[in-house]
């Protein structure tokens, strides 16, 4: 075995002692079965440790699995069991993300639209009129392709009838920005998981700047925000009112 294996193999001593026992010389009984034993008790990726699980995951998505580990009591290696196993969730660019929508999402995301729609079937234009829509992208001092410092764009002049809609990334999800939002009184649409198609923002907005932006350079951050700033307010009332639309 060494000649075929090499010098980290078992030693002699050991075959020889497995062969005593194997011939029943040795007194020790020859089970090749793994025993019971002592250890975390596999009722750990049972309901309740999947939902808390789940929620500490959707709440940050950049989350540990020690963290996890530490916060629910059971080792981290169960932890990824019930991540990548009992979830699905699969780490993207170290954020963990469910591998498809699941009939909850599907149900919950068909019950949101049609919320939206019955809304402004009932309010008309006016519905849209109230909406101020926010989101987050990245823009380069020099951007020779469509690629896109994370920026947040302008500021937005508020009343207590308007209505902020934006998507379930996490700079919109914490609980800063939650406990901003009330402060402010401003109500928040409601929206699916994981449809970027529904925020202005992504389809409309940011393809139009980072287009205009395209193929210029730019000494430092703040060139790049002012110049960011200018386009906006350069743009009529009713282009952004086309893109909610």
């Amino acid at each position: 075995m060494k000649t075929v294996c090499g010098e980290m193999y078992i030693s002699d001593c050991t075959v020889s002692k497995w062969v005593r026992i194997f011939n029943g010389e040795d007194s020790r009984e020859t089970i090749l079965r793994d025993r019971k034993r002592s250890g975390r008790p596999l009722s750990a990726s049972d309901t309740a440790y999947r939902e808390k699980i789940d929620c500490m995951i959707r709440a940050n998505r950049r989350v540990k699995q020690k963290e996890i580990a530490d916060e629910v009591g059971i080792s981290k290696e169960r932890v990824h069991h019930i991540f990548t196993i009992v979830l699905g969730y699969r780490k993207v660019s170290t954020h963990w993300v469910p591998r498809e929508l699941t009939v909850d999402m599907k149900a919950q995301r068909k019950d949101m639209c049609t919320q939206l729609l019955e809304r402004y079937n009932a309010e008309g234009e006016a519905f849209l009129q109230r909406i101020l829509t926010g989101d987050e992208s990245w823009i380069h001092q020099y951007d020779p392709e469509f690629r896109a410092l994370k920026l947040r764009l302008g500021r937005v002049q508020r009343d207590k009838d308007s209505i902020l809609q934006h998507d379930n990334a996490r700079p919109h999800t914490s609980r800063q920005t939650q406990d901003a939002l009330r402060q402010l009184e401003l109500t928040t649409l409601p929206h699916p998981a994981y449809s970027p198609d529904l925020a202005p923002s992504d389809y409309y907005l940011f393809p139009q700047i980072k287009k205009y932006l395209k193929g210029y350079h730019y000494d430092n951050d703040e060139e790049v925000i002012a110049n960011v700033r200018r386009w906006c307010r350069g743009q009529s009332s009713e282009f952004f009112a086309d893109g909610v639309r």
